[in-house]
């Protein structure tokens, strides 16, 4: 190499060297124009101007230089968005940063009052902004630090809480949405500071919280399911003037995030493929969100289908509504206290202690001095330890209705345990509300199971789509076949059809009823685990005329001779006469149609889809009900129109179901015209039979050279509808004479609203009888 080529490198070295120092540093005679990048010196990070998703602002932020796609960990004026791209970030004469646009205004500074000889802002490798004092070279000459100031994302090394000394609280708050990282609805913050928790609020209500610090850790099973994770090395610190939490710099880029949908979560980068992977979350399941079984509740992931119980010596303070899993009522005391020393306690272990919303704590105190404090004051309800640093001591008293119980699932070290304030007759008496057995109770299946058994919800594994969300085959390590529904985040079915599902079908047994395996309720999944049917549903086959459906489907209407169809029509008749009067509860189904009847591989029917059953209660007569759920089509008019609802809601949606698997035809797709009036399927399966026309409304598909006298039966509509039972009974016993048919309200009944909606359409909504009313006017 000649001395002018050494020269020329040696030159480009050291320019490049130049400019990477001053890539990462802001001084007052140096400026940043939308378009050019501060650049951390490890090149771990970026700060410069973006525009947020389909948005047409622009701001200043921080993102990971190298990673794609583009991961925004903090923003600067999330409150004043620019307009065009004409912004520029400098340092001002008072040594503040300063944000302005193409007018010279400015849109954000640092707002720092401190005196500064040499000010100077660099962008640290931790993703830290800074501005300090040239002449001062430590954390302690920081003016002002992004870490300081956060705004949805927490970096390893940014704390979360207040300093007194400091006169500072540190929290996230999520951006609006997607495009907006304006201050969302939720934030993520300490809620005090004798007995620290961090907690996510939607505005001033809370969401979640992590459990009271214990000393050692926080009282939750979120502590314990990341403390192996090497990325993160959770860290807090607490005194008089402090209370903070922060992660050390694992061995992996790592990051908190507080999301726009109000879920919280821990994201580490895959490294192999080049992608962030979720960890840890919180809100990741239902018992998650705070105060999920009311006052006086306590709940439990184990226990499927009923997530919530009563603490024991507690009832539900609407029995009908928590034997719906509507839970938000909380329980009452059975009975009350004494008031004296004859009240006993009841110790619960691994639970997660409740919210602090009325206390008292006394740290020099044992647990036996706890408990003789708490039975002096007849508003005490319960005790515990308050720390287990040192071993466990001092004492935490509870007053009032106790919230925001959980039993904790991992159960590793040392933890509190609770003593609950009970009259002395249920220490003896207690019993749990539940009416199910625990071994009838329905599994939880780990998400990375379902993930296995369905390849990560592959394509090729997809078996269907309904309101609910897709379907998914799969298969599980034993070799079991499954059928797993997922909760899509668009379903018109939210969390309470899906408990009211699971709920409802672990409780019930019944040969032609779909039998639930469990369910899953991990990070933002809602799954229900079925067993599964091969062939599908019944409206795949009796809907199959058309050469193109044969063609895709040749078993189509091919093997549904007239004697499987007659077993098929029974079956849905047994499994629905269990639902009315066989099972402990009496259950309106409320949404019966083809395509919610499965069929096991020899074609045996088994009812399913229980997420908007309804549990009724007395002698069964009718009930008016606001909220209107079902399948316009499969409705009948007393329900869809007025609310009014009976067993005899169901028992109409099966003769619907029976005369499409007479016809073939779609109750929705047959209309025929008239002088008089515009037929529809029921209308026309009466005009048959009192025009002595009934083969002609049979299914092309059966072979009617012989017609079974059993064909006739079920086209032979009763007056009234009657029972399950009737039902059942008629069409197992040939010997029957059945009264003749009369003339029913379908002419009217269904024309009335069904040309408003298609036959698909399922309602789970207050405003549907408006709508419907509104529809016949």
């Amino acid at each position: 190499m000649t001395g002018n080529a050494s020269a020329a490198l040696c030159h480009l070295k050291f320019a490049a060297k130049h400019d990477q120092e001053e890539n990462d540093s802001l001084t007052p005679t140096s400026s940043i124009a939308d378009g050019q990048e501060l650049i951390s010196p490890g090149q771990n990070f970026s700060l410069g101007f973006f525009t947020p998703g389909a948005s047409k602002s622009r701001y200043i932020g921080i993102w990971y230089k190298n990673i794609t796609p583009q991961t925004i960990v903090w923003v600067a004026n999330r409150d004043n968005p620019l307009n065009d791209s004409r912004g520029n970030l400098t340092i001002a004469a008072d040594g503040n940063i300063v944000l302005f646009d193409g007018a010279g205004n400015r849109i954000w500074f640092t707002n720092s009052s401190r005196s500064i000889e040499e000010p100077i802002a660099k962008l640290l490798d931790s993703g830290n902004f800074v501005l300090m004092d040239g002449k001062k070279h430590d954390s302690k000459g920081y003016i002002w630090q992004s870490f300081d100031n956060p705004t949805d994302t927490m970096l390893p090394g940014l704390m979360l809480g207040w300093d007194k000394n400091l006169g500072i609280n540190r929290y996230l708050t999520s951006w609006k949405s997607a495009n907006d990282p304006s201050p969302g609805n939720f934030t993520y913050r300490f809620d005090q500071i004798e007995f620290p928790e961090l907690v996510i609020r939607q505005g001033t209500n809370i969401t979640f919280r992590s459990g009271i610090w214990d000393g050692i850790r926080f009282n939750s099973d979120d502590w314990l399911s990341f403390m192996g994770i090497t990325a993160f090395k959770p860290q807090l610190s607490v005194n008089s003037t402090v209370a903070v939490y922060w992660d050390e710099p694992g061995d992996r880029l790592s990051r908190y995030v507080m999301k726009d949908d109000g879920l919280l979560q821990r994201y580490i980068w895959d490294n192999k493929n080049f992608k962030w992977t979720l960890m840890h979350e919180a809100r990741k399941d239902f018992c998650d969100n705070y105060g999920a079984c009311g006052m006086n509740g306590i709940c439990n992931m184990k226990d499927i289908p009923a997530y919530c119980d009563c603490l024991k010596g507690f009832t539900p303070h609407s029995p009908e509504d928590w034997d719906s899993f509507n839970w938000s009522g909380g329980c009452i005391r059975r009975t009350p206290l004494n008031c004296t020393q004859a009240d006993r306690f009841q110790k619960l272990s691994w639970v997660k202690l409740p919210m602090l919303l009325q206390f008292w704590t006394n740290e020099s105190m044992n647990l036996e001095e706890c408990k003789v404090e708490c039975l002096k004051n007849c508003s005490c309800t319960a005790y515990a330890n308050s720390a287990l640093n040192e071993g466990p001591h001092g004492c935490l008293l509870w007053f009032g209705d106790l919230t925001d119980i959980r039993q904790l699932i991992n159960e590793e070290g040392v933890q509190l345990d609770l003593y609950l304030r009970l009259a002395a007759s249920e220490i003896v008496t207690v019993t749990s509300h539940r009416n199910q057995n625990e071994d009838q109770a329905s599994p939880i299946f780990d998400i990375d199971t379902i993930l296995a058994a369905t390849n990560n919800f592959s394509i090729e594994n997809k078996i269907g789509e309904g309101g609910f969300g897709p379907v998914y085959r799969g298969k599980l390590a034993n070799g079991q076949e499954i059928a797993v529904k997922r909760l899509s985040k668009t379903s018109k079915q939210g969390i309470s059809e899906f408990m009211n599902e699971v709920g409802l079908v672990a409780k019930l047994q019944h040969r032609n009823l779909v039998s639930v395996l469990g369910g899953c309720t991990q990070r933002e999944e809602r799954m229900l685990i079925y067993e599964y049917m091969p062939n599908s549903s019944l409206d795949h086959f009796i809907f199959g005329n058309t050469t193109t459906a044969r063609l895709c489907n040749p078993i189509q209407g091919k093997f549904l001779n007239w004697r499987k169809r007659y077993e098929i029509i029974i079956g849905i008749a047994r499994g629905l006469l269990y639902l009315h009067q066989d099972s402990k509860l009496t259950i309106i189904h409320r949404d019966l149609k083809t395509s919610n009847i499965l069929l096991d591989s020899q074609l045996n029917p088994k009812i399913s889809d229980f997420g908007v059953a309804r549990i009724v209660e007395g002698d069964h007569s009718s009930i008016t009900t606001e909220e209107i759920a079902g399948t316009i089509g499969y409705m009948p008019h007393e329900y869809a129109v007025n609310g009014i609802l009976s067993l005899k809601s169901d028992v109409y949606s099966f003769g619907v179901i029976v005369l499409e698997i007479l016809s073939g035809i779609r109750s929705s797709h047959y209309k025929v015209k008239h002088p008089d009036h515009d037929h529809n399927l029921m209308g026309q399966a009466w005009t048959s039979w009192k025009d002595g026309g009934a083969v002609g409304f049979m299914d092309v598909n059966l072979d009617l050279r012989v017609v079974p006298s059993e064909l006739l039966r079920c086209l032979q509509l009763p007056e009234d509808r009657p029972t399950m039972s009737s039902v059942v009974f008629m069409l197992s016993n040939e010997s029957i004479v059945l009264p003749q048919p009369k003339k029913t309200g379908f002419f009217e009944q269904e024309s009335e609203y069904h040309h408003a909606y298609s036959e698909n359409e399922s309602f789970s909504n207050n405003a549907m009888t408006i709508t419907l009313l509104e529809a016949r006017s």
